[in-house]
């Protein structure tokens, strides 16, 4: 069964039985501006916006642990391998105090983009669809809710 603790309280999809360790609706800051304004501006493009786009939250789930501050120093963390949701689940990380980003680093983080690391997190990319499957292996995976 998986523990949870909801150190960023929102809403999600989960029973009983798949409750998060932590959950967030949206962990990735936006560009200021808004990163197709600002594709459109470098290239004189006339672009319009046609709506909003959801994002699923992100929560980072443990068959070990029921609360954040129980991970250990060097605790194994996957984390999903596509670029977009990666950014967001090392920025869920950072906002809860697990990591620091480079200043800067906004939706498209990377692993390169973390200059702080204070639990010295062993942080690992897998497909995003594999990580269910890696909650025996590792002490935590941030998992998209597909």
């Amino acid at each position: 069964m998986v523990s949870p603790l909801r150190a960023a309280a929102t809403r999600h999809r989960c029973t009983a039985s798949e409750a998060p360790l932590v959950v967030t609706k949206s962990s990735a800051p936006s560009a200021q501006p808004h990163s197709s304004e600002r594709f459109a501006g470098e290239r004189h493009l006339a672009l319009k916006s046609v709506g909003a786009v959801h994002l699923e939250p992100l929560a980072l789930y443990s068959l070990r642990f029921r609360q954040l501050a129980e991970l250990p120093m060097g605790a194994k963390l996957s984390l999903p391998a596509d670029p977009s949701n990666a950014a967001r689940a090392l920025h869920l990380l950072a906002k809860q105090g697990l990591l620091t980003l480079r200043e800067g680093a906004g939706a498209g983080a990377t692993l390169q983009d973390v200059v702080g690391n204070p639990r010295k997190l062993d942080l690992k990319e897998i497909d995003a669809e594999q990580q269910p499957r890696t909650l025996e292996d590792v002490d935590g995976a941030v998992i998209p809710a597909f």
